[in-house]
């Protein structure tokens, strides 16, 4: 911390830290709102973390409150030897033996109501820590009062958001408590490695979350803002007239906005990790079951455009329907599941026979993960598989990774529940069965193999029916662009 020589004598890490991470700390320091933009696998919770002890060091930050997605808020909270959670691997020596830390848990208030009472008992000594996810501050009026209490008790609170891009929506119930509650907290920091994925619109919220009512970006209010650096085309939806994002404007600007309030570190340039192989994409072939339901969808959906002005919402449904056809299975208006023969599960399994590598396998849709686990166990053994999704609860996730890590699985089959905070540098192969048309998702999900502690390279293979709505997902999120709004920039009929 030579930048402020006041610091260095009480910056005592555990373990001594990486020169963009020092980098982030003098940029940050006794700054009220700040952004550490961080490529995935920097270390950005380790940079929180250090900041808070170090305020709390010389008395100017008395508690923590971490707010993340679902599927990554354990990870600070861990506790686990082998594989120890982001407080119990950074939170310094000295301060740790005191710390109290509470995970809220939404719907425990009974269960927990010890806990709740220790980590709002400011007369003990001790740091006070509480990770909660965003998923609760979105659903629960019990977890915006709590956090609320918290803050009241502990004036001088450090309130980070990791995975920032939670607060893209300005409109959302978890952005307007966030920055409700912002205004309660003496420091505050947002953490993402992918600040925009593709709208420069998606920066407004987390920046007014940094500084709620200071214009930190110049502008009070989301429409001067949308205006200012989006381009807008008018579209009819249901008989209204909206306005609707087809692009972006004055970027230099704003990136001079952006850099005051923030440290952008890449890992190409912090690391020394061998490059990301992208492999030649393996082509499947349609079935004549995929062949001749992709076609009809195609056509109606052409209808919709050529009928109506551009309903955009029907039009991307079609979209993500066809795109549901290609990957073997679609989704109907009442929710049923219809399963379409296919051949991309005969290519993972000519991929998975080819090598005796670890692999990580991304599936967009959960009904594809779900046949993937079921066909990988029949041929490889029930113990052969890792699962990280939705149907399966958060012990039982944990577990699987670590296994996975250890090398007692082969294989780690994935949704976007997986996509954000995990650690899977055991794989030196990652293949995409089917794609999430989020640039985000993408990119995250690239980087859980692709980070601290990836030795050797890790390739990249995208499961494609050539000819089809599959390939223009994969080139836009490639040509690191969200699908939908690539769709509405480049012409609905050009994707159709």
């Amino acid at each position: 911390m030579d930048a402020q020589p006041e610091t260095k004598s009480i910056y005592q890490p555990r373990e001594p830290a990486f020169q963009h991470q020092l980098d982030s700390l003098r940029a940050a320091y006794r700054r009220p709102g700040f952004a550490y933009f961080l490529d995935m696998g920097l270390g950005k919770s380790r940079v929180a973390i250090d900041e808070f002890c170090i305020y709390y060091s010389q008395g100017e930050c008395d508690a923590l409150l971490v707010v993340a997605p679902k599927s990554v808020y354990t990870n600070w909270t861990r506790v686990d030897d082998e594989r120890p959670g982001e407080i119990q691997r950074w939170l310094w020596d000295g301060i740790r033996e005191q710390a109290v830390v509470h995970m809220y848990r939404a719907g425990r208030a009974k269960k927990d109501e010890r806990a709740r009472v220790a980590i709002l008992d400011a007369r003990s000594p001790g740091a006070r820590i509480l990770v909660m996810n965003c998923e609760a501050l979105s659903s629960t009026k019990d977890a915006e009062d709590f956090a609320r209490r918290f803050l009241r008790t502990y004036p001088k609170a450090m309130f980070v958001i990791d995975e920032s891009t939670i607060l893209k929506n300005y409109k959302s119930r978890r952005t307007k408590v966030c920055i409700r509650l912002a205004n309660m907290a003496w420091f505050r920091r947002i953490m993402t490695g992918s600040p925009s994925t593709g709208s420069p619109s998606d920066l407004y919220s987390q920046f007014e979350f940094l500084g709620p009512g200071e214009r930190l970006l110049g502008h009070r209010s989301f429409s001067t803002f949308q205006a200012r650096y989006c381009k807008l085309r008018e579209i009819v939806v249901s008989g209204r007239t909206i306005k609707t994002e087809v692009g972006s404007q004055n970027i230099e600007e704003l990136a001079g906005l952006v850099a005051q309030h923030s440290i952008r570190r890449r890992k190409m340039d912090c690391l020394d990790l061998p490059p990301k192989n992208y492999l030649p994409q393996r082509h499947v072939e349609m079935t004549d079951e995929q062949h001749t339901a992709y076609n009809e969808l195609r056509r109606t959906a052409m209808t919709v455009v050529r009928e109506h002005e551009v309903t955009t919402e029907i039009v991307i449904t079609q979209l993500i329907r066809m795109h549901q056809i290609l990957c073997g299975h679609v989704k109907t208006d009442d929710g049923r599941i219809l399963y379409v023969a296919n051949n991309r599960m005969r290519a993972l399994l000519d991929i998975i026979e080819e090598t005796d590598e670890q692999m990580v396998i991304w599936a967009g849709y959960r009904p594809n993960a779900d046949e993937i686990i079921r066909r990988l166990r029949e041929l490889y053994g029930p113990n052969s598989v890792a699962e990280y999704h939705g149907g399966v609860d958060q012990k039982t996730r944990d577990q699987h990774e670590g296994e996975f890590q250890a090398g007692a699985r082969r294989f780690m089959v994935a949704t976007s529940a997986g996509a954000r905070g995990r650690t899977w540098t055991a794989a030196t192969l990652v293949v995409y069965y089917s794609n999430s048309h989020d640039l985000e998702i993408r990119d995250q999900s690239e980087d859980r193999t692709h980070r601290i502690g990836t030795v050797g390279i890790v390739s990249y293979i995208d499961l494609v029916i050539p000819g089809t709505l599959d390939d223009r997902i994969i080139q836009s999120l490639r040509d690191k662009k969200d699908v939908v709004r690539a769709v509405m920039s480049e012409g609905i009929e050009k994707w159709i």
